[in-house]
């Protein structure tokens, strides 16, 4: 019986490492990774048609993210606070996007001294209307 190998293993968790983000059509450089929060705000409810338990509603559905970045020889992130943003992130090249406008609520740059790291950065967003989610 013949053993057959493939290049690419399509079970199993994905990896992020094709993964990329742009936000205001432009791709993010250096981006070391990025998350996406959503959220729903629950309604806990009693009445007398819950016989002494409480119940839950589904109310207002939000999303937040982040996305941690080098910073480039000589320039910092071009991202103003409070402006909004097309935002579109992908799991892997080709693969699964996830869109939607965000509002920037932060950007944050780290420079270690001592270690003399990469000095990075942190883009903190809320998002301004639906997330939508590919396929």
């Amino acid at each position: 019986m013949p053993i057959t190998v493939t290049t690419e293993d399509t079970t199993g968790p994905i990896s992020g490492i094709e993964g990329n983000l742009s936000l205001g059509g432009v791709t993010v450089a250096n981006l070391r990774k990025w998350s996406i929060k959503k959220s729903a705000e629950i309604k806990k409810y009693a009445s007398n048609d819950t016989a002494g338990a409480k119940k839950t509603l589904k109310g207002v559905k939000e999303w937040s993210g982040s996305a941690d970045i080098y910073i480039e020889q000589g320039t910092l992130p071009a991202l103003e606070e409070g402006k909004l943003y097309a935002f579109s992130g992908t799991l892997k090249t080709g693969g699964t996007a996830i869109t939607g406008v965000v509002r920037i609520s932060e950007v944050s740059i780290d420079t270690d001294i001592e270690t003399g790291d990469p000095i990075g950065g942190t883009v903190s967003f809320e998002g301004h209307g639906a997330l939508v989610q590919g396929t």
